[in-house]
């Protein structure tokens, strides 16, 4: 037990003393380097040959400080210089490295620990490719610096600090403006600014938080960038045009680290911003607005992906999504997740080009969609494989469009393949050829590559697999471009095609603007293409090859083609034609085709020079109707003056020649167009002279609008005629001058108007004409002049227009108008003037005034008139005259319905005449006024023979005729012929007006009718008459009828009174002796007849009248007396009675009264009881007279009056004995036998009656006493009573 004692206090003594010299040896090696610190500059030595012996690698320190401090020494190394070996990936250089070393704490931990370790103006240079090729631990030195930094220090700061990364040769720096570093066992946390050199002008923040050895760390990475300048990147990464202004990125990065490797990241993007700009000021906007990337790694592989990344750039918008990989050996993969729009893209075009670029990108407006995307990038170089659906861009300027194409990229390398597919797509090529072109289907391959040329590098598009096909066009193009010397060769071989696809063998520019709008214009319609190629070699900027750079040939070849040559032309149609273009100029040739209707044969065409201002020349002869000629010439350059002169003025009709030759400049609207036309024998017509002319023979020569022809045989109305012809442009008009003279027959003229002429004029006449014609831009005016003496023209027309054919009698026209109106004036010799205004859309004279004789009319009002001071005028003749003026001479070019003619029915005639002859009556110092008031017409008639007013309303049916006159005395009558045409023979009521006639004083065949009127209505059965009467001084005539005029019945009827105080006296003021003798006179009538008033016939006659006359007698009886018996041949029978009874009839038939009445039917006049009841006895009449036949059938029977006085009872005495005896006896004898009828037929016709005694019977009678008269003495004697004394007187 004591021994242990004893053991252990001598091992604690030893121990304490053990640890005494310890401490004491610990306290002198402690102060040795407390002393020895400063000087340890000169030892550095021993620290660069320790690093080197363990580690393999070359450390070179350039100074050394150093001092105690209360925990321990600090270190001050300058210029610390860690080479990069074999033994080391890594070269460091440190500008100064300052150490506190916690000297207890190394102890504890038996490695250098620092509390402060602080680095300053680090560069550090990592290869990375060797440590990953050899790993970690076969570089010592780098596991040497992990624990330093990682363990060893407790904490480390660094400023100023930068790492270059070399991986493949490429040098990555990252700059740390400031790094503090805490470690505490396994936590490892360090935050800093850091700074890519290549990337960024300034920091991002950043914090690292790690766990575990320096051999097996897990954590996180952190970075922020807040406006972070990322303009070295940006530069660096793409050669832009605007260079970069200002870049502010937000951005957040996380990095996960597991087995201290990468395992994730993560990278965040905010709203971020780069600025371009350049020399014009303009600045262009672009940033980052949002996104993201995630990256992982996966079989030695990181898979990244990028999800919604947005790019701005102004007002557009491209969003991101993609997929990809990096290998380790730096190979990235990149595909597209999803289809994205092409045009997006846009918005990164203006880094790359310039304005005008951008601006032309941009107007073609880019569709499509990016369907797939595979980029790898390797070392060696790029490989790319895309697909792009629905490629489309639009037409802008000479850059064609294109609409639904799918392409497939390919390239490695170098080199590459563009494939393209489309169906039913469209080529907007409208702005190079006529129109678009509609593709059913395109197949092709587009290469490029590289091709060493004389050393040089010359990249090379080429394609020989192409094929297009289209409703238009179905070709196989190939080509050959070297970008780098601009050399182009290209084939087009066209198989047969419609020739409206020919445009899109034109190829525009090369053949310039102006040849290709020609030859697109000019092909048209249907047509063949039968074959076609072009052939290019050399420089597009060469062309026109004129120093033989290059050769440019197309050929080709069309059948049944329409070209149109110049727009001012119609086309030539059916057409085959050869086109070969070379070079600079084009040959076209043909044997026949139509011109509008016009067959032309020679064709030939030439354009000289394919240049803006070269020109086409056609020569070609043509032969067609005049109606194709016109048309054609309407339709071309020469509208304004051949083809208006053609159409409007100068209208050709037949077959026609021509030959054309025509100078088409493609930079000047000036067409020269030249050439002759011949006429054969051709129907030509004047429109604005309204002449026809026939056979026309000779040729019209042009040359633009001047057209020209001389000596023109033609025929005018049958006639011939020459013509000479002058028409040009004067500025804005085309004057045409037109001279012509024939020798006519006046006949064929008259046909041609009104043949009614032919029977008042004929012979022939010289005559000679001149026309000046303006046609304005809208309408025309011209001057006309017509002269002839007239000399071989008889003329039976009134005077003044009478004349013989040796007679110079000199007509003379002269004429001035418009598009509107002419106006004319006229003469013929001395005594025959005209003027007038004729507007051509009524063709009927406005305004015209003809003077006939000495007429003073000076003057012309609206519608025509006519003055005449002249000594003897027929109205009828003149009436036929002035009918055949405005019925003929009209526009034979209308229809019937819409004809007018040349003069309107005159509206006012002023005449002056010595004798005027109306209806074959003449009247004489005849003023007479016809005008025209509101429509109506008013006849001022003033003669000796007539004077009144005719009124001849406009309302012709409702108002009709109103007639006054003063006085109206014809004393002779001339009547109507039958063959007088101015009298109708068939009336029609509905046609004919009421008439009032009122005339204070009418005399008739010098018969005293008094004052007359009648007035006559129109009813809706045909018409009234109102009143008919006739007042004179002994007679009253009055009556009322109606004319009935329907479908069904055309009849006229008349009844009405004649009254008479003294027949006799009114008889004898109308010239007649009537033998009637203070008689009054009482008619009433009831007539009716078949037809009209005016067809009155005694065969249709029927009716009733009832007569009678008053006391009176008749006188002086014979054949020369009064026929107003005669219907019953009265007067006949009274003289046939005086000569029976010479004695008691010799000096008169006295009456009481005469009366009777008549039945008129089926032409004949029934009477069975006419009386006449005489002094001498009384006359019974019955029977009838035929009024058709003038017959007569009637039976008197006469009945003596045998109770007078005895002188007279004797006449009838039964024999003449008795009669001696009753005379010798009177008184005596109280009774005797007498006569007491006598019976008479009457026959024959009224001009030649026959009276025949068909009996005679006798009575006896009781003779009268003598006696005295019982009559008063206070009775005067009547006149009848004195008449019959002074009988018995005479007879003794």
């Amino acid at each position: 037990m004591s021994k242990a004692r004893t053991v252990a206090a001598w091992a604690i003594k030893k121990l304490w003393l053990s640890l005494a010299v310890l401490l004491v040896l610990f306290a002198v090696v402690l102060s040795v380097m407390r002393y020895a610190l400063p000087h340890i500059d000169h030892k550095k030595y021993i620290l660069e040959d320790f690093v080197n012996e363990k580690y393999g690698v070359e450390l070179k320190i350039g100074s050394v400080k150093a001092d105690w401090e209360k925990r321990g020494p600090s270190i001050v190394l300058n210029d610390v210089v860690l080479a990069n070996n074999e033994s080391s990936p890594v070269e460091l250089e440190i500008k100064h490295v300052h150490m506190e070393i916690d000297f207890w704490e190394s102890l504890r931990l038996r490695m250098l620990s620092s509390n402060v370790f602080t680095l300053d103006d680090l560069s550090l240079e990592i290869d990375a490719d060797r440590m990953d090729s050899a790993g970690e631990s076969d570089f010592p030195v780098v596991d040497a610096l992990k624990r330093l930094f990682l363990e060893q220090l407790q904490r480390f700061s660094l400023t100023d600090g930068e790492v270059a990364i070399v991986r493949n040769g490429e040098r990555e720096i990252l700059q740390l403006e400031s790094l503090s570093w805490i470690n505490e066992e396994q936590h490892h946390q360090g935050t800093g600014e850091v700074r890519v050199q290549e990337l960024t002008a300034n920091s991002a923040s950043f914090i690292i938080d790690l766990n575990g050895s320096a051999d097996s760390l897990d954590g996180v990475m952190y970075a922020k960038a807040e406006e972070l300048d990322i303009s070295p990147w940006v530069k660096g990464l793409l050669a832009t045009r605007r260079p970069l202004k200002e870049s502010r990125a937000n951005f957040e990065v996380w990095a996960e680290v597991k087995e201290s490797q990468f395992s994730a990241f993560y990278t965040e993007f905010h709203e971020s911003k780069l600025a371009w700009g350049g020399d014009d000021d303009v600045v262009f906007n672009t940033g980052i607005r949002g996104g993201s990337i995630q990256a992982q790694p996966y079989n030695n592989r990181w898979h990244f992906r990028v999800d919604q990344l947005i790019f701005d750039s102004n007002d557009q918008s491209l969003v991101t999504d993609l997929v990809g990989t990096v290998s380790p050996q730096g190979e990235v993969l990149v595909n597209t997740v999803k289809p994205a729009p092409v045009n997006p893209f846009l918005v990164l075009l203006p880094l790359f080009t310039d304005d005008t670029a951008d601006d032309n990108i941009r107007d073609l407006k880019p569709e499509g969609q990016l369907a797939t995307l595979q980029l790898n990038i390797r070392p060696r170089g790029v490989d790319v494989a895309a697909k792009l659906l629905g490629v489309s861009w639009q037409q802008d300027n000479k850059t064609p469009g294109m609409s639904s194409l799918d392409l497939d990229i390919y390239w490695h390398k170098k080199q590459g393949v563009i494939m393209l597919s489309a169906n039913e797509a469209k080529l907007d090529i409208d702005n190079l050829l006529p129109e678009s072109v509609d593709i059913d289907a395109l197949r092709g391959r587009v290469y490029i590559y590289q091709q060493d040329v004389n050393e040089e590098k010359h990249w090379v598009v080429h394609s020989d697999r192409m094929m297009l096909e289209s409703a238009k066009l179905t070709a196989i193009p190939s080509f050959r471009f070297d970008t780098k010397n601009g050399e182009l060769a290209a084939r087009l071989d066209v198989q047969k095609r419609p020739l409206q696809d020919i445009q899109l063998l034109l190829p525009g520019p090369i053949m310039g603007k102006n040849t290709t709008a020609f030859l697109n214009r000019a092909f048209e319609g249907p047509g063949t293409i039968e074959a076609a190629s072009i052939v290019w070699q050399g420089k597009p900027a060469d062309f026109p090859f004129e120093n033989n750079e290059g050769v440019f040939q197309a050929n080709v070849r069309i059948t049944d083609s329409t070209f149109r040559f110049s727009d001012k032309w119609q086309p030539l149609e059916h057409l085959d034609l050869t086109l070969l273009f070379e070079n600079e100029k084009l040959l076209m040739s043909g044997p026949d085709a139509l011109l509008g209707d016009v067959k032309v044969s020679q064709l030939r065409a030439e354009i000289p020079a394919l240049k803006s201002n070269s020109k086409v020349i056609i020569d070609a002869f043509g032969e067609a109707d005049s109606k194709a000629v016109t048309a054609l010439m309407l339709d071309s350059s020469l509208s304004e003056s051949l083809g208006r002169l053609l159409d409007k003025d100068i209208l050709i009709d037949g077959a026609l020649s021509a030959s054309l030759h025509l100078d088409i400049p493609f930079s000047s609207p000036d067409v020269v167009a030249s050439g002759t036309v011949t006429l054969p024998g051709n129907d030509v017509h004047i429109a604005s002279t309204k002449m026809d002319f026939g056979d026309a023979k000779g040729q019209v020569s042009f040359v633009n609008e001047r057209v020209t022809f001389d000596n023109l045989n033609a025929q005018l109305l049958g006639q011939p005629v020459k013509l000479t012809f002058t028409g040009d442009k004067d500025e804005q008009d085309y004057v045409v001058d037109l001279s012509m003279n024939g020798d006519w027959e006046v006949a064929p003229l008259l046909a041609e108007f009104n043949p009614k002429f032919n029977q008042s004029l004929s012979g022939n006449a010289h005559w000679q004409a001149v026309l000046n014609l303006r046609l304005l831009p809208e309408g025309f005016n011209y001057k006309a002049n017509i002269t002839t003496p007239l000399v071989g023209l008889h003329s039976l027309l009134p005077a003044p227009f009478a004349k013989a054919d040796t007679d110079e009698l000199l007509f003379n026209v002269v004429s001035e108008g418009n598009e509107q109106a002419s106006t004319v004036q006229a003469s013929l010799g001395d005594d025959v003037r005209f003027e007038g205004v004729l507007p051509y859309e009524q063709m009927q004279f406005s305004r015209a005034h003809l003077a006939l004789g000495k007429s003073d009319f000076v003057g012309m009002g609206i519608g025509f008139s006519i003055s005449a001071n002249m000594d003897e005028v027929d109205i009828n003749e003149w009436h036929n005259t002035v009918d055949m003026l405005i019925s003929g001479f009209g526009d034979s070019s209308r229809t019937e319905t819409t004809a007018k003619p040349l003069f309107s029915v005159p509206e006012r005639i002023f005449l002056n005449a010595n004798t005027v002859k109306l209806a074959g009556q003449s009247l004489h110092q005849a003023q007479i006024t016809t005008k025209q008031q509101n429509n109506n017409w008013v006849v001022d008639i003033n003669t000796t023979e007539a004077r009144g007013t005719v009124n001849l309303f406009d309302d012709w049916l409702a108002r009709g005729i109103v007639i006054e006159a003063d006085y109206l005395q014809l004393d002779n009558w001339v009547a109507a012929s039958e063959d007088d045409e101015s009298v109708a023979k068939d009336w029609d009521a509905s046609t004919l007006p009421p008439i009032y006639f009122h005339c204070n004083q009418c005399s008739l065949l010098e018969k005293d009718l008094g004052e007359v009127t009648l007035d006559v209505a129109r009813a809706d059965d045909g018409l009234d008459i109102r009143q008919f009467s006739a007042i004179s001084k002994h007679g009253k005539f009055n009556a009322k009828g109606k004319w009935i005029f329907t479908e069904a019945t055309n009849r006229s009827a008349l009844n009405g009174t004649f009254t008479s105080d003294d027949v006799g006296m009114m008889l004898k003021s109308w010239g007649v002796d009537s033998g009637i003798k203070d008689s009054g006179a009482d008619l009433k009538f009831d007539l009716g007849w078949a037809k009209s008033p005016m067809d009155f016939s005694a065969q249709s006659l029927i009716g009733n009248m009832d007569w009678s006359l008053s006391d009176g007698y008749l006188s002086d009886v014979s054949d020369k007396g009064s026929r107003i018996f005669t219907l019953f041949s009265l007067n006949s029978l009274v003289r046939k009675l005086s000569l029976d009874f010479r004695d008691v009839f010799a000096k008169g038939f006295f009456y009481d009264d005469m009366s009777g009445t008549l039945s008129i039917a089926d032409g004949k006049a029934y009477t069975d009881d006419t009386r006449i009841d005489g002094g001498a006895g009384e006359i019974n009449i019955n029977g009838y007279t035929d009024l058709v036949n003038n017959q007569l059938n009637y039976n008197v029977e006469f009945t003596p009056n045998v109770t007078g006085n005895l002188p007279v009872l004797v006449y009838f005495l039964a024999t003449p004995q008795t009669a001696l005896a009753a005379l010798a006896l009177d008184q005596v004898l109280t009774s005797a036998k007498v006569i007491s009828n006598v019976n008479y037929r009457v026959t024959g016709s009224l001009s030649e009656p026959v009276f025949e005694e068909v009996g005679r019977d006798s009575k006896e009678v009781s003779l009268p006493a003598k006696t005295t008269p019982a009559t008063s003495p206070d009775d005067p004697l009547t006149e009848q009573d004195m008449q019959r004394i002074k009988l018995e007187v005479d007879d003794g």
